[in-house]
């Protein structure tokens, strides 16, 4: 029987086979929407603006958080899910215990992105939170006002295209 990899070591990303694994350490590097392996994709939450994500970073992001069980969190299922108020509320438990970046707080922030994509401008804010956290100077406030946009917003491009192609219930594609 296969077991999920569970959150610990110094920093997760996803191997060339698209599974959650241990990464080595990497240079900061400014990332681009284009350049999906400059930066793991845990950690795209504190480089790319809320505009940036492209459906190919939605994808990877759900793929690379799905594949990750936290001990000890009933409601992170949920938050893999989408649930805003589950991602948010198993956000906020993380960062109460971690005061800086941690494998962890990146795994529940990027559950956080997600929801806050799929048009939840409260989960948009407490992104904004967690930014303000980790990050200083002008990329902060670059980060900041993109997602503080999705708030206002309620959703993003990326976001409303792919719901727009929603599914019914014999597996076919409406709206396509």
């Amino acid at each position: 029987m296969r077991t999920k990899p569970v959150v610990a070591g110094d920093q997760l990303g996803v191997s060339k086979s698209g599974r959650p694994s241990m990464a080595v350490r990497r240079p900061r590097v400014a990332m681009r929407a284009g350049n999906l392996s400059a930066v793991p994709p845990l950690h795209w939450w504190r480089h790319l603006p809320a505009d940036a994500y492209t459906g190919a970073h939605l994808d990877i992001l759900h793929k690379a958080i799905s594949g990750i069980t936290i001990l000890n969190e009933p409601r992170w299922p949920d938050a893999v899910r989408g649930d805003p108020a589950a991602a948010i509320g198993v956000a906020l438990r993380t960062a109460k215990r971690h005061s800086t970046p941690t494998p962890a707080v990146d795994l529940v922030t990027s559950a956080v992105v997600l929801t806050a994509l799929a048009g939840d401008p409260a989960a948009a804010l407490v992104l904004t939170k967690f930014i303000d956290r980790i990050s200083s100077g002008t990329e902060r406030s670059r980060l900041v006002a993109s997602w503080l946009g999705v708030a206002r917003q309620g959703q993003c491009s990326v976001t409303a295209a792919k719901s727009s192609r929603r599914r019914v219930p014999n597996g076919t594609t409406a709206g396509a």
